[in-house]
């Protein structure tokens, strides 16, 4: 549909799987697709679909079931419901449990196996050393940490930093009232299982971006959440592959 005019439908097939960010209150339901209401257009109603392969022949017919009647037929559609009506009405169905899925995200109390099928990158850290900095360091809003770090074990993805050599974690902690953990308590001498963004910052680190929850303190209850969602992570990865 035209995404000018005030009335919006759009499905998406993600090959991939998805970012950990993608209507993420949404896939604590149902982990293969999604149904929201993207912001960003003041005055439109909009209603739009995500899934992967995986989420079944099914339920991906129901997501992509557009009424096209709403281009055709001489009185507009106006209504999300009418446009995409079996997404539109399971939408409704689901929303009285959203506000509590997004403060779940909000104060870092997701189940663990979340964050460990939908992030890229985990790891097993020991902080050695610690320095905080605060106000305008160059990047996003939020904070920054100088930390020593050293590499304990790869759980997820491709580590490439030599063991206890200075990185700079940014850690995009925004006070969005964390009440479980957040990253900024990041503390030396303490092992933490680590989530986040890596990429290369100059030339003399490398550079760990976090979100609130991106740091989860370690113990071996911890870990074993985190590990199921890894390995749950895995077997969708075959099973994606497969569908090609």
């Amino acid at each position: 549909m035209d995404e000018t005019s005030g009335l919006v439908g759009k499905a998406t097939e993600y090959m991939k799987g998805f970012d950990p960010y993608d209507f993420r209150e949404q896939r604590l339901l149902h982990p293969e697709y999604w149904i929201g209401k993207p912001g960003g257009c003041e005055g439109c109603i909009k209603l739009y679909t995500g899934f992967t392969p995986l989420a079944g022949r099914q339920k991906m017919m129901e997501l992509t079931d557009f009424n096209f009647s709403c281009i055709t037929r001489w009185s507009d559609c106006s209504e999300e419901t009418e446009i995409l009506p079996a997404a539109g009405k399971q939408f409704e169905q689901e929303s009285s449990g959203r506000d509590a899925r997004n403060e779940a995200f909000e104060q870092c109390k997701v189940p663990l196996e979340f964050w460990g099928r939908e992030y890229s990158e985990f790891a097993l850290l020991r902080i050695n050393r610690v320095t905080r900095l605060y106000g305008d360091v160059g990047h996003a809003i939020g904070k920054e940490i100088f930390a020593d770090v050293e590499i304990k074990k790869t759980l997820k993805g491709d580590f490439k930093w030599r063991e206890h050599f200075p990185i700079l974690v940014d850690v995009f902690d925004r006070g969005e009232g964390i009440k479980g953990w957040s990253a900024l308590d990041m503390q030396a001498d303490r092992d933490y299982i680590v989530a986040g963004v890596y990429s290369p910052y100059g030339a003399d680190h490398r550079f760990l971006a976090m979100d609130d929850c991106g740091l989860i303190p370690f113990n071996t209850e911890n870990l074993a959440a985190i590990q199921r969602g890894i390995d749950e992570s895995a077997a969708r990865q075959v099973l994606l592959q497969k569908t090609k």
